[in-house]
């Protein structure tokens, strides 16, 4: 826990270092970024357009999977846990509360031979 903490603190005050030293700096860098920002817009403005289009479809591609998955696994759960438990009523503490007795533990294996009397 220690450790985890250590470093998320650490990643906190990197960022922040980071961030006050672009504030210092901004005399420096801050004029041409606005210059070339300013010289070609249009081409800025196409490509955001792009990008966003693309998010936009990324995430409905993405959004449809995980809600496919999630219905797949919600109808396969109540199987599994069928398959996997016997259900007994009235066997437990109480004659509400179902007892649930795994398959494998119940499993008997069958030896026995047909045989004529």
């Amino acid at each position: 826990m220690k450790n985890w903490l250590q470093k998320t603190w650490g990643r906190i005050l990197l960022l922040a270092m980071l961030v006050l030293l672009l504030a210092l700096t901004t005399r420096w860098w801050l004029l041409p970024v606005l210059n070339l920002l300013d010289a070609n817009s249009d081409r800025l403005q196409s490509l955001d357009s792009i990008v966003s289009l693309l998010l936009v479809i990324g995430g409905l591609v993405l959004g449809f999977l995980g809600l496919r998955r999630r219905n797949e696994e919600k109808e396969v759960a109540p199987v599994t846990q069928i398959e996997r438990y016997l259900d007994f009523r009235g066997m437990g503490m109480s004659d509400r509360v179902a007892l649930k007795l795994s398959l494998l533990d119940m499993y008997v294996p069958l030896k026995a031979r047909v045989e004529r009397p």
